[in-house]
Order: C-alpha cells, then sequence, then structure tokens
C-alpha cells in the first residue's frame, strides 16, 4: 500500500516536472532550428 502510494507520488512528480519543462524545450529547440547553418 505504502509503496503504491510512493509510486503515484513520484509519477505524478515526473508528470509535473515534465508538464513545466516542456515549454522550456519547445522554445529551445525553435530557439536552435532557427539558428543558420546549424
Amino acid at each position: 500500500m505504502h509503496v503504491v502510494a510512493v509510486g503515484n507520488v513520484f509519477i505524478l512528480t515526473i508528470l509535473r516536472v515534465l508538464f513545466l519543462i516542456s515549454p522550456l524545450i519547445s522554445a529551445i529547440y525553435l530557439a536552435v532550428t532557427k539558428k543558420p547553418g546549424y
């Protein structure tokens, strides 16, 4: 029971981090792909 709760918290934390980081990743990706000769 406790292990399942820890696993759920871990998954929620990963999802939250991905949700926060994804705009940064897309912004960096756009900035890199827009560079000429890259």
